[in-house]
């Protein structure tokens, strides 16, 4: 692949969107049950670097109940 303008326009136009990022629940990622979200920054600059989900009671619960499994799981595995 040879560099041109373009393609490092459009690399540095992917590096500087910001993303959000959900949470990881039983080996894939979910966005929380509310949708909110937070504002991850950089404390030295303020700049906004991406943003988080937010979770709730519910989004725990769903996490713990797939770890659970995924424990039961593992210990049903032989020696």
């Amino acid at each position: 692949m040879e560099l041109t303008v373009e393609l490092t326009r459009d690399a540095a136009a992917k590096l500087g969107k910001e993303k959000t990022y959900g949470h990881f629940i039983n080996g894939e990622w979910v966005e929380g049950e509310t949708g909110n979200t937070i504002a991850l920054e950089n404390p030295a600059t303020r700049k906004v670097l991406a943003h988080i989900q937010s979770g709730n009671a519910s989004d725990v619960a769903r996490a713990v109940e797939a770890a659970a499994t995924a424990r039961a799981t593992t210990l049903a595995l032989p020696d």
